[in-house]
């Protein structure tokens, strides 16, 4: 895996940078819709104030998502259980009152 930061490239300090409770969203290389989210994300992210330096850094990451030469629609393997936020946080956010943490 290629991360757009080169500190999660570490998956032993990945583990310890991002909570096990943290929800977590990973778009491949080869997803059909992969690059244009990650740059809808970067202009979004730049249009909220963020660094336009690490809206580049997406932006640069989405070439390689369209240089990636096999493209396909996401998929779940038969019989694999899919979380849904709702069933993994919805009783966090009854005993917290929302459910939602500033980073």
């Amino acid at each position: 895996m290629i991360h757009a930061r080169m500190d999660y490239n570490d998956v032993v300090a990945l583990d310890k940078k991002i909570p096990a409770d943290e929800p977590v969203f990973l778009i491949r290389g080869q997803d059909a819709v992969g690059a244009h989210i990650v740059r809808q994300w970067a202009d979004a992210f730049e249009s909220a104030g963020g660094d336009p330096k690490l809206a580049e850094s997406a932006r640069a990451h989405a070439l390689l998502m369209d240089a990636w030469p096999k493209k396909k629609l996401a998929d779940v393997p038969d019989g694999t259980p899919i979380a849904t936020a709702t069933q993994i946080r919805v009783e966090d956010a009854d005993s917290s009152g929302n459910g939602v943490e500033e980073a």
